[in-house]
């Protein structure tokens, strides 16, 4: 999959195969994603993951309550890593270390992102 556009928007519904696939054009097959552990929101396909932070701070979320992960939709693959999980209260690392933050994400992912993955596979 070739890099292209950046499509930085809220997922608040069930993302189509073809939204997975545009969200992802522009990191080969790779969604960077913000997720809002608290308010249960997220945001995909910004360039950076800070891209979508900004997005999900204008509908009122808490930075202290995002973290970024990545999704790879060709194998459905989570990483929880990003710089803005850096240096957060028992997150030192860019990988998020809580095991029960990192259950919310993959939840929530898989709720939006799960239909379009069957899908595709």
């Amino acid at each position: 999959m070739a890099g292209g556009q950046f499509k930085n928007i809220i997922i608040d519904r069930a993302v189509s195969p073809a939204l997975m696939t545009e969200l992802a054009a522009g990191h080969h097959g790779t969604i960077k994603i913000v997720v809002d552990i608290k308010n249960r929101t997220m945001a995909g396909g910004g360039k950076w993951h800070t891209d979508c932070l900004e997005l999900l701070k204008t509908r009122g979320s808490n930075p202290a309550d995002c973290w970024g992960v990545k999704l790879n939709i060709e194998t459905g693959a989570i990483a929880y890593k990003s710089q803005i999980n850096q240096n957060r209260p028992g997150n030192r690392l860019d990988e998020i270390a809580d095991m029960t933050i990192r259950a919310v994400a993959k939840e929530m992912i898989e709720e939006y992102f799960r239909d379009a993955l069957d899908r595709t596979a």
